[in-house]
């Protein structure tokens, strides 16, 4: 892994442990760090305390509803087990679901909007 790399993670890392983040994992394959169209750094695990759209989550996270495929791809698991499914154009992540919210360069932390604790 790159230096460059290896100091943006840690920054990151340390900068959600500094706002209070408890769950942070760096997301990784053979290669380094994960890429596709966004290159993702980590993510955030946070429980959804109701049942929401993945665009609204990608809006408040991303400032971009048109990223909500981000939160899909980074959480196939829970599509593979019903607790994210597509509704229309959308993807709907049930109530009481711990997620995964990918860290890219648009990521910005909005748990007290969304009502997390």
């Amino acid at each position: 892994m790159k230096t460059k790399q290896i100091l943006k993670i840690s920054l990151g890392v340390a900068l959600l442990l500094w706002m209070g983040m408890s769950s942070v994992a760096v997301a990784e394959n053979s290669e380094g760090v994960e890429k596709s169209e966004t290159t993702v750094s980590g993510w955030v695990n946070t429980r959804i305390p109701y049942d929401i759209s993945t665009k609204e989550i990608a809006e408040r996270y991303y400032n971009d509803a048109n990223d909500y495929m981000i939160i899909v791809n980074g959480n196939q698991d829970l599509v593979k087990r019903g607790l994210i499914y597509k509704k229309g154009s959308d993807y709907i992540v049930k109530k009481n679901t711990e997620i995964k919210v990918p860290i890219t360069e648009k990521f910005q932390d909005q748990p007290e909007i969304l009502g997390w604790n």
